[in-house]
């Protein structure tokens, strides 16, 4: 896609600069901030959040593990599928970088618009959004009817896994709620999909950053004002506990604009990386271990130390990400149905949790055969994930051309002034 702007479509931050010293950023120097690097950061992210989930559906909790089944893998499995929640606050700083390394360039080039930029984001969200919720609620109401108010599905006292009755989440006004992205606000995540309860957060921090960085650059007062206005309305509406996670998710804004000091020293980077990556895995250690006062104190721990391991790595594969474009190689592959992975994957595992587990009346134990059987379970959600992906993900761009132009034909035949631009690929 071009970058020029096109005739008629002016841009709606005219006259906002970026200062200088943001214009050094690492990032903000290159056409596409996307490298092997990201692609394999973001991809195995959504994979251990699905283990996170594949595992503790299907297997007893670890105080209930019986002692012959104690074993060096099945502690091994237990640890390393207990990171969710964890990937959930990488996805925070990767969503940082990567909206606003593309509003900075944006709005620096002239080519940034409202409608542009809604474009970009709404078609990225929907259109993997909506197909997952109609399975979702079919997956849930197959799981409802087979397996009826008892076990699995219910949340009782004693029930494996989920901490909340499924059919108390599958009304109408709650997928109101989560087509809005009202979840975590004015509703819980739709049935027995609880991870949607990121996307709510995600989707306020794509109006919020923005709204504030317009309010800092855009000329005049009045245009500042209803920048900053619209940020505050924003920021009280989705209440304190989004207001705070907003600070991770501007973590990776700062590696946006940060300068890149190490990019000609590679063996410094290497030296700072792998420090770095002892950090992280040491930080790991110690939430999985509850060793941090409590879970914000262990999200921003975590916060921090990887937006300053992914700030080193990207000042050595920034030209990487021509080279190897996403799509081509194994990362790519992954990270290209991850959205749609973490989406997707929850009441998959459910129903094939109620399943195997008899009702959730025979939760597994880690002896070997139970653990070997992840394998193939994992391979059934990944290709699930990517079937679907095929059919919605892929598409995003085709069908975000598709709706710029019933926008532009709706503003043509209405006599309105367009506000789309043509501002390249985006995420």
């Amino acid at each position: 896609m071009s970058h020029e702007v096109r005739p008629g479509l002016p841009p709606s931050s005219r006259g906002a600069t970026l200062p200088a010293v943001l214009r050094r950023g690492a990032l903000l120097r290159f056409p596409e901030p996307v490298s092997a690097r990201l692609d394999l950061i973001r991809g195995t992210a959504a994979l251990f959040v699905m283990w996170n989930h594949l595992r503790a559906a299907l297997f007893v909790e670890y105080a209930r593990v019986v002692p012959e089944n104690q074993s060096l893998a099945a502690k091994a499995v237990y640890f390393a599928t207990g990171f969710g929640h964890a990937a959930v606050i990488v996805f925070f700083v990767l969503s940082g970088l990567l909206i606003s390394a593309s509003v900075l360039r944006a709005v620096d080039e002239g080519r940034w618009s409202w409608g542009w930029y809604a474009s970009q984001r709404l078609t990225r969200l929907y259109v993997v959004l909506v197909p997952c919720l109609v399975l979702g609620a079919l997956w849930d109401q197959a799981g409802l009817a087979l397996f009826g108010p008892a076990g699995t599905y219910t949340g009782e006292p004693g029930a494996p896994f989920m901490s909340f009755a499924v059919s108390d989440r599958t009304g109408p006004g709650t997928l109101f709620a989560n087509l809005f992205y009202l979840q975590e606000i004015v509703a819980p995540p739709f049935g027995s999909n609880a991870p949607l309860w990121s996307l709510s957060y995600e989707f306020w921090y794509y109006a919020l950053f923005p709204a504030l960085l317009l309010g800092a650059l855009a000329p005049g007062a009045v245009r500042k004002a209803a920048y900053v206005a619209l940020a505050a309305a924003v920021a009280l509406f989705v209440g304190p506990v989004i207001r705070t996670y907003f600070l991770l998710w501007l973590l990776g804004v700062a590696v946006a604009v940060a300068p890149a000091p190490l990019a000609g020293r590679p063996r410094v980077r290497r030296a700072a990386a792998g420090g770095l990556l002892l950090a992280l895995g040491g930080t790991l250690a110690l939430v999985r271990v509850d060793a941090f006062p409590s879970g914000l104190a262990a999200d921003a721990a975590l916060g921090v130390v990887f937006t300053l391991l992914l700030w080193v790595l990207l000042q050595g594969g920034a030209a990487a990400a021509r080279r190897a474009p996403a799509g081509r190689t194994l990362s790519g592959v992954i990270a290209g149905f991850s959205f749609t992975l973490y989406v997707a994957h929850m009441p998959l595992i459910l129903f094939l949790a109620a399943v195997l587990t008899r009702n959730g009346a025979a939760p597994w134990q880690p002896d070997a055969a139970h653990l070997a059987a992840l394998v193939p379970l994992t391979a059934l959600v990944l290709g699930y994930a990517w079937v679907l992906a095929r059919l919605t993900e892929e598409r995003t761009v085709q069908v975000r051309r598709w709706v710029e132009r019933q926008a532009r034909s709706l503003f043509a035949r209405s006599g309105a002034r367009a506000v789309l631009v043509d501002a390249g690929p985006a995420r």
